[in-house]
């Protein structure tokens, strides 16, 4: 691409930014927004530390407006009204899977424990099933076995419970004493003293994976229960007043394999819906359930597009809620998934907000309405974000281009960097080279690496952090924004971290820190333009990529803080590397700029 065309798309984009209505009057209507995606694993991703990866919510429950819980590959996360922070940290060996409230004093959350990992012997499944008092989360109750049972009633996992008030509880998954014998679906419900184990003498193998009640005494439980093949079956079980009764379901379709029922959802004793799901494809194949007039029956594909339904909400008591509709595609690249409005049984498209789909929905009321996108928690909200429009005041520095103002810390950074473009000092052009335009005033947000609660300003290319504890000059420093673009952009498969095979090359630089080599033809822009501070250590190898700026195939290369692209065509110009557009970018997908 060359520096003209640059010039006329960058002007394209500024009169389209110009006549966006992307003002605070603008933003009344309500749209899904994300926050930063959570990660997990070490900073460094080469032979001295683990990979990272995005995090995963298994599971969030909002109380109300300022409370609420969620449950991830990290521990334990509570929302306080603003922010979403780390409770408790969990080790790498155990699996939260659910958590439920009869009240914000009285709750539990279930999931599992893995031991024996590494050794020779086979991992160790233990039942984690624990209890919130209003205070903390504390020891669980006692687990009463089965008359006659020969499993360990402790051996196993839970992947779901309901809460029902402050005596009574019920959950669900599978019990297995060791490898040597089965997985069998197990049921438990505690009495307000213990769990005791109410599972049908029926069910042999399989697993229990969700359960929602209707009432004290009626509810529903999916899962799969094995067949003489070995394959599972997908089973929706009606309990009532203490008795179980297996749901007849619809016939299959024929590429519906290894299936498994989930994501059950009812709104009354009469009407709900249902996944039944084969997990073992290459992208997940789902058939939709509905249930009225006493039966299941499945929901025609036409009616939703044809594409799986991959989790689906309803605000309780109404025929309204959410879908998310998989953009996975086999032998083709994956296109994100997609959002569905749902009213009375019909689809709509939901194109504003994020570029995110929750694959778990948390739907309290029409005003409470949460979810979670793998690692980001997202949120319906009509809320006046940062990235609207401000006038000028006139006290600080005010980009009239995107509305924009600069000030204090950031401003200090700001006109202190730049790319090396041959001006004397550090001239604005340079400094627009190097962060672009700022795209919103600054904001308090939770950095997704540790958790802290800090000062942040986005701009084209980059997102400021200040951090008021450090010292000059590094009270103000550049977010590490590649990793979950990376990330997002391999499905959570980051580069394999190692050095790479044979002696650095002359003109090359080898980073310890992250195994990777840094080389002409970026090597001398990386060192002219700021080096380690700015763009962070090389994450991946200089590889061809394709742009999503113009089609075309440039040697790029990731590093913590930027992407950089070698552009052939440009050579010996100022232009010959340009850097991504990372701030933007993040916030296009969070859904805080429009896209």
């Amino acid at each position: 691409m060359s520096h003209r065309h640059a010039m006329r798309v960058v002007a394209l984009l500024v009169v389209v930014w110009l006549s966006l209505p992307w003002s605070a009057s603008a933003q009344a209507e309500r749209r899904w927004l994300a926050d930063p995606a959570l990660l997990v694993g070490q900073r460094t991703v080469g032979p001295g530390g683990s990979r990272q990866f995005l995090d995963t919510i298994a599971d969030l429950y909002v109380q109300n407006s300022t409370s609420g819980w969620a449950l991830s590959s990290t521990g334990i996360l509570r929302y306080d009204g603003r922010h979403w922070r780390l409770y408790n940290r969990t080790p790498s060996t155990t699996f939260l899977n659910a958590l439920d409230f009869a009240q914000p004093q009285e709750g539990w959350l279930v999931g599992s424990t893995t031991s024996n990992i590494g050794r020779s012997t086979p991992p160790i499944d233990t039942i984690i099933v624990n209890h919130w008092d209003g205070t903390q989360w504390g020891s669980p109750a006692p687990i009463t076995p089965k008359p006659g049972s020969t499993y360990d009633p402790l051996r196993g996992s839970l992947g779901d419970v309901v809460t029902i008030d402050n005596r009574t509880a019920l959950a669900v998954g599978y019990q297995r004493d060791d490898h040597s014998k089965p997985i069998r679906p197990l049921a438990l419900a505690f009495d307000g003293t213990a769990w005791r184990d109410i599972s049908d003498a029926r069910w042999t193998t399989g697993r229990l994976t969700g359960i929602t009640m209707v009432s004290r005494t009626e509810g529903w439980i999916t899962g799969s229960f094995e067949q003489a093949n070995g394959s599972p079956r997908p089973v929706i079980l009606h309990y009532k007043d203490g008795i179980w009764t297996e749901a007849s379901l619809p016939a299959m379709p024929a590429d519906l394999h290894w299936a498994m029922a989930s994501n059950i959802t009812m709104r009354d004793a009469s009407e709900g819906w249902a996944l039944l799901e084969d997990y073992r494809a290459v992208c997940t194949r789902t058939t939709f359930l509905h249930y009225t007039s006493g039966r299941w029956t499945i929901v025609p594909p036409e009616t939703y597009g044809h594409d799986p339904i991959i989790a689906f909400g309803m605000i309780p008591g109404t025929n309204k809620g959410w879908a998310t509709q998989s953009g996975c595609r086999e032998g083709t690249p994956s296109q994100p998934n997609r959002r569905l409005r749902f009213d009375q049984g019909t689809f709509t498209l939901d194109v504003g907000g994020a570029q995110l789909a929750p694959t778990r929905y948390a739907l309290k009321s029409e005003q409470i309405q949460w979810g979670a996108a793998n690692g980001s928690i997202m949120r319906y909200s009509s809320e006046v974000l940062p990235t609207a429009r401000v006038a000028n005041s006139g006290r600080e520095r005010y980009f009239e281009t995107t509305g924009h103002t600069l000030s204090g810390a950031f401003r200090r950074y700001y006109e202190s960097h730049g790319l090396e473009l041959g001006d004397r000092g550090i001239s604005a052009r340079e400094s627009l080279a190097l962060f672009g335009y700022p795209l919103s005033e600054p904001f308090e947000e939770v950095n997704p690496d540790t958790g802290q609660v800090l000062q942040v300003q986005y701009f084209e290319r980059a997102r400021m952090e200040y951090h008021p504890d450090n010292p000059e000059p590094y009270t103000v420093l550049l977010g590490r924004l590649t990793v979950p673009n990376l990330l997002r952009r391999t499905n959570n498969s980051e580069p394999q971290p190692g050095f790479p095979a044979g002696p650095v090359g002359s003109d090359c630089e080898r980073f310890e820190a992250t195994g990777y080599d840094l080389c002409p033809p970026l090597r001398s822009f990386w060192n002219r333009n700021g080096g380690l501070p700015v763009f962070g250590y090389p994450i991946t190898a200089a590889r061809e990529e394709v742009s999503q700026t113009d089609g075309a195939t440039y040697v790029t290369q990731y590093f913590e803080r930027e992407r950089l692209e070698y552009h052939p065509e440009q050579r010996d110009t100022p232009y010959e590397t340009l850097l991504g557009l990372l701030g933007a970018e993040e916030l296009r997908t969070r859904g805080y700029l429009p896209y």
